[in-house]
């Protein structure tokens, strides 16, 4: 038998293109997990992804995933064509940057409930050139035989965009079933041809054809009856050798981003409501068991007390509290100790410094 005719056959399938990317990622300290299964929202079946890579770093007391959701195809008769004509960036059909992310802290889930903030999560200059920037709109696609230029069909592309975004749409969604410490993920498209890619203008009348190796797609696509955008970025191996780079540099950005993000929720945190719920949940959530231990400790009293609202009020700070116990909150503003120890808690937890007087008040049931 000879093995030669196997290890020729098989450079005819996307599998050398996987490793071969699996290791330009694996080089530049990025996780790789090849062939992650994911259920299709449609048929119900398992499906699998070629590579799913993924950078993570610790910002204040999150870790922020920037994630790499990667489709990788082989055509060595056939070419990649996108058709593409002039982008209209004021139609209002077309979300111009979509991002699609997902976290469970609460203090990263406010902030990024203004659109504004999310706007400030895309970078500008050669990162948003590189890895943002449409320049052309993709309104088609075709494989094109590489020997007489004819067109086919568009199946190997659409199947590679749809696992892409069915992907993207069953990580999202299965992330807070899976994860407990608090994250923040941004995901990423990237469809791979190991093949010619180009672009046809079809801005003329004269259809201008263009050899490429990256190209930003904007996609729209229904999964579990919603209309998802994504940005997919078309590339070939050069391309993405090329732009690794940039994506190195694009989860820097992000870390930076949410680290601002997070320093500017503390901004007058506690004179807008919501963000008092947030801060209360927190210090009930990292400090109850603490507070009760120096209130039976100073006091001697054992009650399943609840903190429900920190706020300021004519420059003090005013802590409402849920009791059974009749002289808890007596006894606790009677002890400046306490509210010492109390005080550089609530410091900790909502980044102020307390400069006037801390004042526990038995909450109002109505």
């Amino acid at each position: 038998m000879d093995l030669n005719i196997f290890s020729e056959n098989i450079k005819s399938t996307g599998f050398i293109l996987e490793n071969r990317i699996s290791e330009i990622l694996i080089d530049n300290k990025w996780n790789v997990i090849n062939n992650k299964y994911y259920i299709d929202d449609v048929a119900k079946t398992a499906r699998e992804i070629d590579i799913i890579a993924y950078k993570a770093s610790k910002v204040e007391d999150m870790y922020v995933y920037t994630s790499l959701i990667i489709s990788c195809k082989k055509n060595d008769e056939k070419i990649w064509a996108l058709l593409t004509k002039n982008l209209n960036k004021n139609d209002p059909n077309i979300d111009l940057e979509p991002l699609q992310y997902w976290s469970n802290h609460p203090i990263i889930n406010y902030q990024l409930s203004n659109s504004s903030m999310i706007k400030k999560f895309i970078p500008t200059g050669d990162l948003y050139q590189n890895l943002f920037e449409p320049h052309k709109q993709v309104f088609a696609f075709q494989e094109m035989f590489k020997k007489n230029g004819k067109p086919d069909n568009d199946k190997n592309i659409f199947n590679s965009i749809s696992s892409l975004m069915k992907s993207q749409s069953y990580e999202i969604s299965s992330l807070s079933k899976r994860k407990k410490e608090r994250c923040v993920y941004i995901f990423h498209l990237v469809s791979l041809i190991d093949s010619e890619l180009i672009t046809l203008d079809c801005s003329t009348e004269h259809i201008e054809a263009n050899k490429i190796d990256s190209q930003i797609y904007i996609s729209n696509y229904i999964i579990n009856g919603e209309s998802i955008s994504s940005k997919i970025n078309f590339m070939t191996t050069k391309g993405f050798n090329d732009l690794i780079g940039s994506y190195n540099m694009l989860h820097q950005h992000y870390c930076r981003h949410i680290t601002r993000c997070h320093k500017d929720f503390y901004t007058d945190a506690l004179e807008d409501f919501q963000k008092q719920k947030i801060l209360t949940n927190e210090l009930n959530l990292k400090y109850r068991g603490k507070i009760n231990s120096l209130i039976y400790r100073k006091l001697k009293i054992f009650d399943n007390y609840e903190i429900t609202s920190i706020y300021e009020y004519k420059g003090n700070i005013e802590i409402d509290v849920k009791t059974k116990h009749s002289n808890l909150i007596d006894a606790i503003n009677d002890n400046e100790e306490l509210k010492n120890e109390i005080s550089k808690i609530i410091e900790n937890v909502c980044r102020v410094k307390i400069g006037g007087a801390i004042h526990f008040n038995d909450e109002i049931p109505f």
